[in-house]
């Protein structure tokens, strides 16, 4: 069984913006976009069971994309004010001994 990472990514100035968590569900590479705002800050490849944390803004929305052999087209456009992590999954992720969250640098 593939081991589970759990990807950390942090904007600057996160006075207002909340902790999301997103898990690719599919069988297939998905990539995760920033959508509705002037400079992208967030654009990752997910693969099939990754788990990605992330700040934003709670009115912004990330578009999913996923990847077959033949096109990407966008199959998702979800805000993160609905993948909002609360407390007890905060906790819950920091009790996880099969789970390692990785910080990776924003761009």
């Amino acid at each position: 069984m593939m081991s589970q990472k759990i990807e950390a990514l942090s904007l600057e100035n996160s006075a207002t913006k909340i902790l999301c968590f997103y898990t690719n569900g599919t069988r297939f590479i998905q990539i995760i976009r920033m959508a509705d705002m002037a400079e992208p800050s967030l654009e990752r490849v997910v693969f099939p069971g990754q788990r990605l944390l992330f700040e934003a803004l709670p009115e912004a929305f990330i578009e999913i994309s996923t990847a077959n052999l033949t096109a990407t087209t966008i199959t998702q456009k979800i805000q993160c004010a609905a993948i909002q992590v609360d407390e007890g999954l905060n906790v819950c992720l920091e009790n996880m001994p099969s789970n390692r969250i990785e910080k990776v640098p924003s761009s």
